[in-house]
Formats: structure tokens, sequence, C-alpha cells
């Protein structure tokens, strides 16, 4: 219950916004991400990125995320010499 209540606010404000007619996005979003990849790890001077669904995380990110609405995780690993 403590997360549906927030994801039924998301879709409430989705259908006031849209109206009905607007339930999920016209485009597929890791689709684009996956396609840009290359592009973005070296534009953002990034090592690397994973782009993974919030099902594949921990607790934390699959409470906080919401449809239409990623949620990124920024981390910093040092290399071992």
């Amino acid at each position: 219950m403590k997360r549906v209540m927030p994801f039924l606010a998301v879709i409430k404000e989705i259908l006031e916004k849209n109206g009905a007619r607007v339930l999920e996005l016209e485009f597929d979003e890791r689709a684009v991400l996956l396609e840009n990849i290359v592009y973005l790890t070296k534009s953002l001077e990034l090592d690397q990125i994973d782009v993974v669904f919030a099902s594949e995380a921990d607790d934390k990110i699959m409470q906080d995320c919401c449809p239409g609405k990623p949620f990124s995780v920024f981390r910093s690993e040092t290399c071992p010499k």
C-alpha cells in the first residue's frame, strides 16, 4: 500500500494533465538511452553507463521510481592500481 499511493498520485497527475489518452510514453525510454549510450558516455565524460529497469535495482530506487520519471544513480569507484 505504501508504494501504491505514490503510483496512483502519478497516474492521477498524468490523467489530469493529459486526459485518459496518455497512460504510457510514446517512446521507449530505455531504448533511446541505449541507442545513445556512446554519445552520453563521452559527452558526460563517464567510463560507463548502465541502464537497468527499476525492478533490477535496490529497494530505495524501486520506491523512488515513478512511471515516466526515471531515477538516476551516480557513483564513483576507485580503480585498483
